[in-house]
């Protein structure tokens, strides 16, 4: 829930919490899942009834403020009918090593990274149809984040989860980001953050060129500018995705 990009903490995992510890005699910890910026992510399951379970661990030197984590655990519930977006349900402390971490529990989705899954692609990216596919099943997500006056604030190929389904893709944002200082329109950052990923999907500057006209009308040569005036939020992008006026062949 982080806006920078950085994967790993400094010398690894900060907490190292082993399987079978139990949080608020409720859950039972599991797997270590991955850590980035702010935090560690391990599987975890409801004790009373079995289902199945993901908690972030906030590392405390970066979430000094409770007041922070629970503004996020209040910003995924506001959230919560939206269809990209984890399902909240719980929100706790505990100490460790004398110190407080803060947590959040969610819902264990389905789905790969889509990192992971554009470098196991031929070329280590999508053909520009499939990565228009998953562009818009993002966008479309991302415009009913939008339309309730809210933001994702960290988009980007590692916070993706992506399922293949039939001939669509669906998708889930496994992370949100609170801003610490104000900006004026926090929808347009996103917007510029689904453009890029577009492009990096495709394969970046090596295949940009080359790209159906589409894929540059979109991108617009990656001008902040040019992007946020033609789309101002994610839903300008969904309808130019769906009323584009492909060119006849031949």
């Amino acid at each position: 829930m982080a806006r920078a990009r950085t994967r790993v903490r400094e010398g690894g995992p900060g907490f190292g919490f082993c399987p079978g510890m139990v949080l608020d005699r409720r859950y039972r910890l599991g797997a270590f899942l991955g850590y980035g910026y702010e935090g560690e992510v391990y599987h975890l399951t409801e004790v009373a009834t079995g289902i199945e379970r993901v908690v972030k661990f906030y590392y405390p030197d970066r979430f000094t403020d409770r007041k922070r984590t629970i503004r996020l655990a209040r910003k995924f519930h506001r959230l919560r009918h939206c269809d990209v977006v984890l399902q909240y349900h719980h929100h706790g402390q505990l100490r460790w090593r004398k110190q407080p971490v803060d947590y959040l529990v969610s819902e264990l989705a389905a789905g790969r990274i889509l990192h992971d899954v554009q470098r196991a692609q031929p070329r280590k990216r999508f053909t520009p149809f499939e990565a228009l596919h998953l562009t818009y099943a993002v966008a479309r997500g991302v415009a009913q984040i939008h339309a309730l006056h809210e933001d994702h604030g960290d988009i980007h190929s590692e916070n993706i989860l992506v399922e293949r389904r039939g001939i669509a893709f669906h998708v889930k944002l496994i992370d949100l980001f609170l801003y610490p200082y104000r900006v004026n329109d926090r929808r347009k950052l996103d917007v510029f953050d689904i453009v890029a990923l577009l492009y990096e999907l495709i394969g970046g500057p090596a295949s940009y060129s080359k790209s159906p006209q589409i894929v540059r009308e979109i991108v617009c040569g990656r001008r902040r500018r040019a992007v946020y005036r033609k789309f101002p939020n994610a839903g300008a992008l969904v309808t130019f995705l769906e009323r584009y006026a492909w060119p006849e062949d031949g």
